[in-house]
């Protein structure tokens, strides 16, 4: 997927940040890791479609009440 519109950035970013909660590394480790293992980038893109489908399911799927 390609991740360099904003609004989809937006959730490669909250996934890159997940993952850097998840296993306690900084910024530099995660970038540094996904230069070892390119496995890590796939598991963080991996996040960051499912949180763009919820995301979508949710604009799609939700309901205006005046």
């Amino acid at each position: 997927m390609n991740w360099t519109s904003k609004e989809k950035q937006k959730f490669w970013n909250k996934a890159y940040q997940n993952y850097m909660n998840e296993t306690g590394l900084s910024a530099k480790e995660v970038s540094n890791y996904i230069k070892v293992n390119p496995f890590v980038a796939l598991t963080i893109e991996s996040q960051a479609i499912d949180y763009f489908k919820y995301y979508k399911f949710l604009k799609d799927n939700t309901l205006w009440i005046n």
